[in-house]
């Protein structure tokens, strides 16, 4: 993981840095990618990736930095390393943002549409304080589920099932 100087994105060429996730957050995160990775990688279509960079255009003003994202071999099979470089230049097929308490609205949906303008597939937004996942593939398309629905990986990860209160409110044996 880089350091804290590292925490930041590129947004409409200004370098904006972000601000740290608060405990919750980045407990859920952590919960959510390990339940991801878990699933066997002959059932997933790509890898999984935390905090990476990603240089979404071609002239340098937007690199954004989501919480997990996911590339498909498709896009970039795993026979190649990836490169050594600050922004990977790939757009990712699929984003999870998780919001913290006091980010704006305004601010992640303008984060959703340049992650979907830029040609990401699916844009998960999780609302931890509202216990809510938002499930993006265009701008008229966002889904909404709660605690008493379940949250899959398709088509990235079919394998993957979950119900959504198991991620608000998980449990250990």
């Amino acid at each position: 993981m880089g350091s804290e100087r590292d925490r930041y994105e590129i947004i409409r060429g200004e370098r904006v840095d972000l601000r740290p996730k608060w405990a919750r957050e980045s407990f859920l995160m952590s919960h959510l990618f390990h339940r991801l990775i878990l699933i066997p990688k002959t059932e997933r279509h790509g890898d999984l990736y935390g905090h990476m960079r990603y240089q979404l255009d071609r002239d340098g003003q937007l690199a954004l930095r989501p919480d997990l994202s996911f590339v498909t071999f498709e896009k970039w099979s795993r026979k190649y390393a990836i490169p050594d470089v600050e922004s990977w230049g790939m757009i990712p097929d699929w984003v999870i943002e998780f919001a913290s308490p006091g980010e704006s609205i305004p601010d992640l949906q303008s984060r959703i549409s340049d992650y979907l303008d830029a040609g990401v597939q699916c844009v998960w937004c999780i609302w931890v304080e509202m216990n809510q996942i938002h499930i993006c593939t265009s701008a008229a398309k966002c889904v909404i589920l709660s605690i008493g629905d379940e949250l899959t990986g398709a088509p990235f990860i079919p394998g993957f099932r979950m119900p959504v209160a198991d991620l608000f409110q998980p449990t250990f044996p």
